[in-house]
């Protein structure tokens, strides 16, 4: 019995250690955030609480996969509709970028999310209740979209948005073969029948200007330098 009663000690003083343990994580994370509540807002005409988080891309980072994995969730709703672009796509913006929408846009908005697909605990909430279920949209172009936070802010101020990243040359790279054998609906770019590396030196001189001139500005470096060496 003594034996035992050691054994239930240390199993008593390694629980005491992982719980100070995960104490001391918890405080260096910091406070957790609220529970986020129900809101609506006041200028719209809809019966749905606001969405809590929003998945904004980027493009060819395993967005469409977590959308599938979120959709299973029991306490996340969604609608059946990836990719609903509302900042910047078809909801009256030419640039496709809704960096001013109306409050007739924000309505229609809204309203997909007002289907029987989407859970009620996630839309029929009081306003400021505690939420069970959290409403999420899920548009991977956000991320690209220069006025696109701003817009979301102003119009649901507590949004927390969600980004999942990926090497950046891997990325482009997935993009490029998506449009170049992904079938005609995937061809919003015009390849032309060109290679990767055709399309990269086509693109090259707009990379640069992206970057502020900064590759530019080591080619010239890198120039010079050899020129000194010649010399």
């Amino acid at each position: 019995s003594g034996g035992g009663g050691s054994a239930a000690r240390d199993y008593r003083d390694y629980n005491k250690d992982e719980d100070e343990a995960d104490a001391d994580a918890r405080s260096a994370l910091g406070p957790l955030r609220a529970r986020p509540v129900c809101e609506r807002h006041h200028a719209i005409n809809s019966t749905s609480c606001l969405p809590s988080f929003m998945l904004i891309g980027a493009q060819k980072s395993a967005t469409s996969t977590f959308y599938q994995y979120f959709k299973q969730h029991p306490q996340v709703a969604a609608p059946n509709q990836k990719e609903l672009l509302f900042f910047n796509g078809n909801y009256g913006s030419a640039q496709g970028q809704n960096c001013h929408p109306t409050t007739e846009h924000l309505s229609a908005y809204m309203k997909t999310f007002e289907v029987p697909e989407v859970e009620p605990e996630a839309r029929d909430a009081p306003t400021g209740a505690p939420l069970d279920v959290l409403l999420g949209e899920f548009s991977a172009t956000y991320f690209a979209c220069e006025c696109c936070p701003a817009a979301a802010k102003a119009f649901m101020p507590h949004l927390r948005p969600i980004v999942l990243l990926r090497d950046p040359v891997a990325r482009v790279q997935s993009r490029f073969m998506e449009q170049a054998f992904g079938g005609s609906h995937s061809k919003c770019v015009a390849l032309n029948n060109q290679s990767w590396t055709e399309v990269m030196d086509r693109n090259l001189e707009a990379m640069k200007r992206c970057m502020g001139g900064e590759l530019e500005e080591d080619e010239e470096g890198k120039e010079e330098e050899e020129e000194e060496q010649q010399q």
